[in-house]
């Protein structure tokens, strides 16, 4: 008697807990399918949802530095391309694919992009002959807002950022201000880097190539330590912009200002916000 109602409640008690157990259908109310469906049209309605455009921060390989590429999404599937570091407006194709997670892919070919990624031999003679600067044109999409995506390349896992261009904004006069910034960084031959420390000299990425004649990578380094790790930026209107937040000589960063030149910096020089380093142009 003692085993059956033993057994009874055990009985009772399983009965009790299966009931108060969510089935899977009550946890996911759409399946994997409708999931996948909702998330491309997330995305998709937010590429075309802002009508100026977005900044894209683009890295491909972290050796050859940061770009800014700026994508106006005009459809479906057609989208234009410029950048800060030429003038061309060029027009190709794109999707929003399904794949493990929603991917942003530029298929149509437009150099404003391929120029990262297509080899060496064809791109003018940038990095590697067979692998080029080994950046992406397939992206994972991580996150989307109506005003910030978040996409990770398919091949190299960097992460890439695309802020929407505000509404009160000229696409054209942003990225103007862009190329001027990158136009006068490139002007820059030498760098050193000052800290409470003392100073240092500072090695910039240098490629001589064919497309560009000369291309200034956006990268620094110190000379004297070959295994100092490589610090990638993009070059912004207001300084420099890290890939991630970096460490030089004992002081972290992941922006830099511009301070314009003064009698002691006839260059000017770049700057955390309480100054304890500066990245100084050197003439």
């Amino acid at each position: 008697m003692k085993r059956y109602f033993s057994g009874l409640f055990g009985l009772v008690f399983l009965l009790l807990f299966t009931g108060c157990v969510k089935k899977p259908e009550d946890v996911f109310s759409q399946n994997s399918a409708e999931r996948m469906d909702a998330a491309l049209q997330k995305a998709s309605k937010a590429l075309l949802n802002n009508k100026k455009g977005w900044i894209i921060k683009y890295f491909p390989d972290l050796e050859f530095g940061g770009f800014t590429i700026f994508a106006l999404f005009k459809s479906e599937n057609e989208v234009t391309l410029t950048s800060d570091f030429g003038e061309n407006e060029i027009t190709s194709s794109y999707a929003v694919l399904p794949e493990a997670g929603p991917l942003l892919t530029f298929n149509g070919y437009n150099k404003v992009i391929n120029v990262f990624t297509e080899p060496g031999a064809d791109n003018g003679g940038i990095g590697n002959p067979d692998t080029g600067m080994k950046g992406d044109f397939e992206f994972v999409i991580l996150e989307v807002t109506d005003k910030k995506i978040t996409l990770k390349g398919k091949k190299t896992q960097n992460i890439i950022v695309m802020e929407a261009i505000p509404d009160d904004k000229d696409p054209d006069e942003i990225a103007g201000e862009y190329r001027k910034a990158s136009e006068a960084f490139r002007a820059f031959q030498r760098f050193k880097v000052e800290t409470a420390k003392g100073e240092k000299a500072l090695k910039r990425g240098l490629l001589d190539v064919g497309w560009f004649d000369q291309l200034e990578l956006s990268t620094f380094q110190l000379p004297d330590d070959a295994n100092s790790e490589l610090l990638s930026f993009r070059v912004t209107p207001g300084g420099l912009e890290f890939y991630k937040e970096y460490e030089l000589e004992g002081i972290t960063f992941q922006q830099l200002s511009y301070v314009s030149p003064t009698a002691g910096y006839p260059l000017g020089y770049y700057t955390n916000d309480n100054k304890t380093i500066k990245i100084v142009a050197v003439e």
